[in-house]
Formats: structure tokens, C-alpha cells, sequence
């Protein structure tokens, strides 16, 4: 589906129709901006990688079988992703790099370990695969890296670990689609206190 919406709510959320069939809907949908559309049309590029953004949760984790169909038949790699974050309620983004080197080093080496272990289990089935730890905000990284491999596909489920209720995607989504350029999958998922958890 494309993104494009029209009136001024376009500029700040997906298209309204797209928006609501990706986030109810009970099966994956794809995600292209029209301009992308219009500037490759049938004659894109194939694509060169599967990128699958990871938080920890088991939400996000459900969208890595469907990552590893999409390279088994496309022949693509997977790059599974984790952004490490520092969170300080009610404090300001800037101060977050005043955070010890030591701490950052604990953060980053716990989530490395979790990322060696999802891709351990995708190379046990013949997968290409690697991993990226991330830095930052979790949309704005995930964006960056994106723009880095152009042709690659992002599969991302609805939210992650916030569970969220709400009627437009997950923060993090709706930003990945909106700027990365890139299609997106969007995976259904059912939000942690919808689920009762």
C-alpha cells in the first residue's frame, strides 16, 4: 500500500487508510512511499537485504520467521538490529551522553550477546545473517541505517515492548516508514496489555 496521504494529517501520521489496514488488519502489509513507486516503479532495484528491527520483546521477535521465509526464497541476507538506549525519565535527551563509559559498556554488551544469540539461531538454519547494535533514538537509528543499504527490505512488527493502545502504529514504525524510503512489512501484532500480559 502506498503511504501517501492528503490534507495536512499526511504530513504527520501515514495515510489514514494505510494506516488503519496496517495496524488491524490480521496478516502483513507492505508499506511504499509513492514516490518511490513512481520514481522505480516495476523496474526497482531487487532488493540486497532484509533488515529486522529487535527490542527484546517477543512481539518484535515474532517477525523473524517471517524475515527468514522472505531471504530463504529471495536469497537475501538478515541483518537483525537492536538500538541501545539509556532512558532517565524527565531527563532531556542531550544528557544522555554524559553516561558513563562503564555503563554504556554493559548495556551494549548484553545487547550484543542477545543479537549473537538470534542470529545464532537463524545460521543454524543456513541463513546469512549479521547484526547491528545501534546507538540513539530508535526510529532515527533504525532510519540511519536503512539509508545506508537502500535496497534493502525492513520487517517490523506494530509495537514493541511500550504495548501501547492507541489507534495509529507504534511510534517506532510509523517513523521507520515515513522516513527510511524503504519499504516496510508491518507485521500485525497484539499489544501487551491488550494480550493481558
Amino acid at each position: 500500500m502506498s503511504t501517501h496521504a492528503r490534507g495536512t494529517l499526511g504530513r504527520g501520521i501515514l495515510g489514514s487508510v494505510t494506516d488503519r489496514v496496517a495496524h488491524s488488519n490480521t496478516v502483513p502489509v507492505m508499506t511504499v512511499r509513492p514516490e518511490d513507486a513512481r520514481e522505480h516503479g516495476p523496474e526497482r532495484e531487487a532488493f540486497s537485504s532484509v533488515v529486522v528491527p529487535l527490542d527484546g520483546s517477543i512481539l518484535a521477535e515474532s517477525a523473524v520467521p517471517y524475515a527468514e521465509e522472505i531471504a530463504s526464497k529471495l536469497g537475501l541476507s538478515i541483518t537483525l538490529v537492536h538500538v541501545v538506549r539509556f532512558v532517565v525519565p524527565s531527563v532531556p535527551t542531550e544528557f544522555y551522553d554524559g553516561i558513563a563509559d562503564t555503563e554504556w559498556e554493559e548495556l551494549e554488551k548484553e545487547a550484543g550477546q542477545y543479537l549473537s544469540d538470534e542470529s545464532a539461531k537463524l545460521a543454524a538454519k543456513g541463513v546469512v545473517v549479521n547484526w547491528k547494535l545501534l546507538r540513539g533514538g530508535s526510529a532515527r537509528a533504525i532510519v540511519d541505517l536503512v539509508h545506508e543499504t537502500p535496497n534493502s527490505l525492513v520487517v517490523m512488527t506494530t509495537r514493541g515492548i511500550s504495548g501501547l493502545t492507541r489507534w495509529v502504529l507504534g511510534s517506532v514504525t510509523e517513523k521507520v516508514v515515513r522516513s527510511s524510503g524503504n519499504p516496510v512489512i508491518i507485521l500485525p501484532g497484539v499489544a501487551q496489555d491488550e494480550a493481558g500480559e
